[in-house]
């Protein structure tokens, strides 16, 4: 019950944060609270995030993009779980924050110095 609560919840702002003036919410603090959950060992949580990501890129791509790399970190960790979703909502924010050479360089740098 109370997941389902909380579900709904999220649902519902991420809905109002979906229709409201770009310029009405800090992307930064945003971007950081997404990190922090995108270390979350709960499918849920992670997919609920993940979401969060895809919807601030459709709203608002630019701004993500020049905060992106607060995000890496915590994506590439995401690769690894053993959800076949979470690695598949992932592998898509990854690919949209990189759509060209300026994007996709640093994004490659970031990964090359995990390995």
């Amino acid at each position: 019950e109370i997941r389902e609560a909380a579900g709904r919840a999220d649902g519902t702002l991420r809905l109002l944060l979906q229709d409201s003036q770009d310029a009405q919410f800090e992307m930064h603090t945003l971007l950081l609270a997404l990190s922090s959950h995108l270390t979350s060992q709960y499918v849920p949580t992670l997919i609920a995030s993940l979401q969060w990501v895809h919807m601030l890129l459709a709203k608002s791509a630019s701004r993500v993009m020049e905060l992106s790399q607060q995000l890496w970190p915590a994506l590439f960790k995401c690769l690894s779980n053993q959800s076949v979703e979470v690695v598949r909502l992932d592998i898509e924010a990854l690919a949209r924050m990189a759509p060209d050479a300026a994007h996709f360089v640093p994004l490659c740098g970031h990964l090359l110095q995990l390995l």
